[in-house]
C-alpha cells in the first residue's frame, strides 16, 4: 500500500513538472509563479524520495507517513495552480476570439449602414431604380427608402424593350415609402390596353380584396391582378399602380361591388379624381 502511494505521489510529481516546462502552460504563468512551483516540486521530489528509501528500508513511522501527507499537500497545490492557469488559457484564449468576433461584426454593421446610405442616395437621385436594388437585394434586406415612392417590382419591367408575358391572372408585387399612407390614402392595381381608353380597377368585393396590403418593410402586394380576357392572347396590358384618397377608393368599391352584382365589368372611363398613378409596366398577355 506504501509503495503505490508513493508511486501514484511521483507520477503526479512528474506530471506537474512536465506541464510547467511544456509551451501550453508556461506562456500563461508569471515567471516568479513558474520559478516557485519548480522549487517546491523539487523539495517534494527528493522528500519523497527519501520516504521510498525508508520504505525499502522498512522503517515505516509517523515522520514518514507526516512526510507523504505534506507531499501530498504539496503535490495538490501545485495540480490546483496548474489547472487554474490551463482554465485561464483556455478561457483567456476564447476572449480573444469572442472579442475579435465582435470587433469584426461591429465593422460589418457600420460598412452595410454606410452602403444602404449610399444606395438610399442614389435612389434618391434617379441614378439607379427600385427594381434594380430589389433584384440585387431580394426583400430589400434593410433598405430604408429615403423618400416617397411607389414602384412595381413584379411583373418586372421590360427589359431591352421586350415586356413580360403573363398569364391572365398574376400577383403584382412592390414596394412603397408613403408618408401620406398615414392619412387615409391606398394603394391600388388598376389595369388598361393599348386601344381601349378606360381602366380597370382590381380586387374583389364578395372577396374583400381591393388595396393592396403593405408591410412594415415597405413591401405591397395585389392578389388575382386579371389581365384581359379569354380573346386577348399576345395583346399588351398596362398594369397600374395608384396612390388613392378615402373618395378615389370609394369609386373603386364601388365599381368592383356593380361589377360582382351584374358580373359585368365595362372598366371606369377615366382615372379618378383623387387617384394619383405612381408606376406602370407594360406586359403580354400569354
Amino acid at each position: 500500500m506504501t509503495q503505490q502511494v508513493i508511486e501514484d505521489l511521483q507520477w503526479r510529481i512528474n506530471v506537474v513538472s512536465s506541464s510547467l516546462g511544456s509551451n501550453d502552460a508556461a506562456p500563461y504563468l508569471a515567471d516568479s509563479v513558474s520559478e516557485n512551483l519548480r522549487r517546491h516540486l523539487d523539495v517534494a521530489k527528493v522528500d519523497l524520495e527519501m520516504v521510498a528509501a525508508s520504505a525499502r528500508l522498512k522503517h515505516w513511522s509517523r515522520d514518514t507517513a507526516s512526510t507523504i501527507a505534506v507531499i501530498s499537500v504539496v503535490v495538490a497545490l501545485a495540480l490546483g495552480v496548474f489547472a487554474g492557469v490551463q482554465t485561464y488559457a483556455v478561457n483567456g484564449g476564447l476572449q480573444e476570439r469572442v472579442t475579435s468576433l465582435q470587433n469584426q461584426l461591429d465593422a460589418a454593421n457600420g460598412l452595410n449602414q454606410k452602403l444602404t446610405n449610399l444606395v438610399n442616395d442614389q435612389v434618391a437621385k434617379g441614378h439607379i431604380t427600385v427594381q434594380t436594388v430589389e433584384r440585387f437585394l431580394p426583400g430589400g434586406q434593410g433598405l430604408s427608402l429615403a423618400h416617397e415612392v411607389l414602384i412595381i417590382t413584379s411583373p418586372a419591367s421590360p427589359a431591352e424593350n421586350q415586356p413580360a408575358v403573363v398569364p391572365d391572372a398574376i400577383t403584382v408585387l412592390g414596394v412603397a415609402n408613403l408618408s401620406a399612407k398615414q392619412q387615409g390614402e391606398a394603394i391600388w392595381v388598376l389595369t388598361s390596353t393599348l386601344g381601349v381608353d378606360r381602366v380597370y380597377p382590381q380586387g374583389s368585393w364578395l372577396d374583400g380584396v381591393g388595396p393592396a396590403s403593405l408591410d412594415a418593410n415597405h413591401h405591397w402586394a395585389v392578389p388575382t391582378v386579371l389581365v384581359g380576357g379569354p380573346g386577348d392572347k399576345g395583346r399588351v396590358f398596362y398594369v397600374i399602380a395608384v396612390l388613392a384618397d378615402a373618395q378615389a377608393s370609394k369609386m373603386f368599391w364601388q365599381y368592383l361591388e356593380t361589377g360582382a352584382t351584374t358580373h359585368q365589368y365595362p372598366g371606369l372611363d377615366s382615372m379618378p379624381m383623387g387617384a394619383v398613378e405612381y408606376d406602370r409596366v407594360e406586359v403580354i398577355r400569354s
